[in-house]
């Protein structure tokens, strides 16, 4: 009885972080069933958490000789960096939020990231990645000197990633005479979008022709 009574009201002091969290953040960007927030966590679990980055078992075109390099890419990441913060109210260590820079009230709702210590804390709106400047989605980030990344653009910080297939790869050449970030597999090929004109039509197709016969040279298909 006794035990049951605890779960009960752990149950609901979590409930309430979690309201109180929710209300700090933008409407439209709350998760719940049925509302525009569902489908904003859906878009971003996908932009911000790829699968493919997070195992191999989801990639498709990662070669057979990076396939180490990779592994090595998940384990370190895993350790050192990735992470899941969590939502609690202010103490008196907790004085000024990181993004912002911005005074934290006491008992205020705050989000801390682990890896940075617990007397660094950002608002909850403020608890978004330096690159894109989203909400970190499920509160999971990756850390590096410092600094809150989602996952994708935390890998893009170490690995290049493919043009064409989305996938953190071993390494790229970039292509000055087309302005592209050429790619693992020549057939991903995604060339820059240049405004119409008949000029710069044939300009692309004639480029891509002569990377074409290099890639050829250069790449193992």
């Amino acid at each position: 009885m006794i035990i049951i009574k605890e779960s009960e009201q752990i149950f609901r002091v979590v409930t309430c972080l979690i309201e109180e969290y929710f209300s700090t953040i933008p409407i439209e960007k709350i998760p719940r069933l049925g509302a525009p927030g569902e489908k904003y966590r859906d878009h971003q679990l996908i932009k911000q958490l790829p699968a493919y980055d997070l195992a191999l078992a989801y990639s498709k075109f990662v070669e057979t000789e990076s396939r180490p390099k990779f592994h090595e890419f998940v384990e370190k990441r895993n350790i050192f960096n990735l992470d899941i913060g969590y939502v609690r109210p202010a103490n008196e260590n907790n004085k000024v939020c990181k993004n912002c820079g911005k005074d934290i009230r006491s008992r205020e709702i705050i989000v801390i990231a682990p890896k940075l210590g617990e007397d660094n804390c950002w608002h909850p709106p403020c608890f978004v990645c330096t690159v894109c400047k989203e909400l970190l989605v499920d509160l999971a980030y990756c850390v590096k000197n410092g600094c809150l990344y989602c996952e994708r653009h935390f890998a893009d910080t170490v690995r290049p990633r493919c043009s064409g297939c989305d996938e953190v790869t071993k390494s790229s050449l970039y292509n000055t005479s087309l302005n592209i970030l050429t790619t693992h597999k020549y057939t991903h090929y995604k060339p820059f979008t240049l405004p119409f004109s008949f000029e710069n039509t044939f300009l692309i197709k004639s480029q891509f022709l002569k990377l074409k016969a290099w890639s050829l040279k250069k790449i193992h298909i």
